[in-house]
């Protein structure tokens, strides 16, 4: 007698391929991803119906075309605190009809499924796909005032063309402003700060992320080493000193709103030195570098040097120290870059 399947840790659904779901409405055909919070399946939706109307037009050699459909499946846990489904339907809400609307994931349905873990909440979309481009080009979430706190390069998947009307992105972890949760590398001047925020330091951070995905490295690596107050305090000062080398000096708006700048002194090449705290570690190269050497330095070897120098200047906008000069996402699409830029990566 075989064994049943192993249930999946982290209270998932141990599902498997060819499974049927929600009353024979879904078969599962294939598993498009697996995350610490939930499945998602590529799926035939009405299967019952449609393997009915298959069966009875097989013998005049007809077909019928089955449509497909992504089910996500939550982790049982999640599936109780998730905010995602709130979200879907907020969005759908207040959806018009401009055609940046287009983007948004359009949920079909929602349904829960009960397994050995407990209870599953479960999405219903069609089919889609998202680019790395589409952190910009979505200005839905802008104009919604929803913040993707979890942006980061491991949630994207770069394609080279997508439909202009393909929807982009799901938002299994947003929140309406003001709660950010942003990771320490990503950081805006204004959060390192202190200082009043907006959905502008969005733009911060995908700037950063711009870097990281032609490059394949962070643009800026800071590690925390404890949870105090003091460690925290220690991760700013030397993410501070990161963006400093590889942008500009200091203007006198941030030397004042750092309390501890008085602490760290000019030093050359590039960097701030530490007045209190011993000699600077001198093994990192990269502190030491503008953002166009570190690019030209670590850039794909498909980008060539007039792209390169177009992505170091649009990347700069993005960093910009004050965040009013910093572009809107609406500007950024202006940017003749986005709508020209092919990369080579044969």
């Amino acid at each position: 007698m075989a064994s049943p399947p192993a249930t999946p840790p982290r209270g998932l659904h141990p599902l498997n391929l060819g499974d049927i779901i929600d009353n024979g409405r879904y078969l599962l055909t294939r598993k498009l991803a697996s995350g610490p919070s939930s499945t998602v399946w590529l799926a035939t939706r009405e299967w019952s119906s449609s393997f009915k109307m298959t069966q009875r037009y097989a013998t005049n050699k007809l077909s019928i075309a089955p449509e497909y459909v992504t089910v996500k499946i939550m982790d049982a846990d999640v599936s109780k605190t998730s905010t995602e489904l709130a979200m879907l339907k907020h969005l759908s809400s207040v959806a018009g009809r401009e055609p940046v609307f287009l983007h948004i994931p359009r949920l079909l349905e929602h349904f829960e499924l009960e397994s050995p873990n407990s209870t599953h909440q479960c999405l219903v979309f069609g089919v889609m796909s998202t680019t790395a481009a589409s952190l910009v080009k979505d200005l839905l979430v802008e104009k919604l005032t929803v913040i993707p706190v979890d942006l980061r390069p491991g949630e994207e998947l770069p394609v080279e063309e997508l439909p202009k009307n393909q929807p982009k992105i799901t938002f299994p972890a947003a929140a309406p402003p003001p709660d950010t949760i942003t990771p320490i590398s990503l950081r805006a001047l204004e959060l390192l700060l202190t200082l009043p925020i907006s959905t502008i330091i969005d733009i911060w951070s995908l700037g950063c992320l711009v870097y990281e995905f032609l490059t394949g490295e962070a643009l800026f690596t800071v590690t925390v080493y404890g949870d105090d107050r003091k460690s925290q305090d220690r991760a700013d000062n030397y993410l501070l000193d990161h963006i400093y080398g590889i942008s500009s000096e200091l203007p006198n708006f941030i030397r004042k709103a750092w309390p501890r700048y008085s602490k760290w002194s000019y030093a050359e090449p590039n960097h701030l030195l530490p007045k209190q705290e011993g000699h600077y570690r001198q093994d990192d190269p990269c502190m030491h570098e503008s953002l166009e050497t570190r690019f030209a330095r670590a850039k794909h070897p498909g980008i060539d040097d007039n792209q390169a120098a177009a992505i170091c200047q649009l990347i700069r906008k993005m960093l910009a120290y004050d965040p009013a000069e910093r572009p809107t996402a609406e500007e950024l699409l202006k940017c003749p870059w986005f709508g020209t830029a092919a990369i080579d990566i044969e």
